[in-house]
C-alpha cells in the first residue's frame, strides 16, 4: 500500500474561557462532529515529504498498527 497526505477539516462552535481552551474543547469533541471534509490525497514518496509533525516513527492511520512510516517510506 502507498502513503498519502490528506487534509481533513471540520468547523465547530465551542464554549470556552479562552482560545487555548476552545481548541482543547474542540479536540476533545471532534469525534462527535459529522461535518467533516477531506481533500484528495497526495501520495507521499519519501520520509522527507512528511509534514505536520509526522516523522518516521509515526504509525499511519489505516495501517496494521505496528509498521512505522520509516519501515514503509524511503529516505531521500
Amino acid at each position: 500500500m502507498a502513503i498519502f497526505r490528506v487534509l481533513v477539516e471540520a468547523e465547530m462552535v465551542v464554549e470556552a474561557d479562552n482560545d487555548f481552551y476552545a481548541v482543547r474543547v474542540a479536540l476533545e469533541n471532534i469525534r462527535e462532529n459529522d461535518e467533516w471534509t477531506a481533500e484528495k490525497g497526495e501520495q507521499i514518496q519519501s520520509l522527507d515529504e512528511l509534514q505536520g509533525g509526522w516523522d518516521g516513527s509515526c504509525l499511519p492511520f489505516g495501517g496494521d498498527g505496528k509498521t512505522r512510516l520509516k519501515d514503509i517510506l524511503p529516505e531521500d
